[in-house]
């Protein structure tokens, strides 16, 4: 009977401590998320303020959305390239994220796709080349380019 008990014991041990595992995984997953979130909001902050100091991208910007990229002078277009590469490399890194869980839905929603929304159509005139990038990757980008412009 004493050995019941013991085995007993140790078998509710164990539960509990596979419990306490679970848990502690658990909390540093919600850690994770977190600080990707942060990453990904600083990252994307600096960015945006690396492009508004600019002399050169906020002028090239209003004059593709006036005149489209067409307009554009060879030195606007390797410009606006290699934004676009810095972009596509960051939306495809945050694309990532959101399919490993470190993203939140809304974030992904919000950014990813109002992003691509907003710049993926001038990626094709451009001639920006998604094949260098995960297949998961290009297969959203057209996703969110078939649904169309957002309103």
């Amino acid at each position: 009977m004493n050995r019941d008990w013991l085995q007993l014991l140790s078998n509710v041990a164990v539960i509990v401590g596979l419990g306490i595992v679970a848990y502690e995984l658990n909390q540093s997953q919600r850690l994770a998320i977190v600080q990707a979130q942060q990453e990904w909001t600083a990252m994307f902050n600096d960015a945006q303020l690396t492009m508004v100091e600019s002399d050169y991208i906020p002028a090239i910007l209003v004059k593709v959305r006036e005149n489209g990229v067409k307009s554009l002078s060879d030195e606007e277009r390797v410009r606006m390239n290699a934004l676009t590469s810095a972009l596509v490399a960051r939306l495809d890194m945050m694309h990532l994220q959101y399919q490993e869980g470190f993203l939140s839905r809304e974030t992904y929603k919000a950014t990813f796709e109002g992003v691509v929304k907003r710049f993926g159509p001038q990626w094709k005139v451009l001639g920006a080349n998604l094949e260098y990038r995960r297949a998961s990757f290009r297969e959203a980008v057209e996703s969110v380019l078939d649904e169309g412009p957002t309103n």
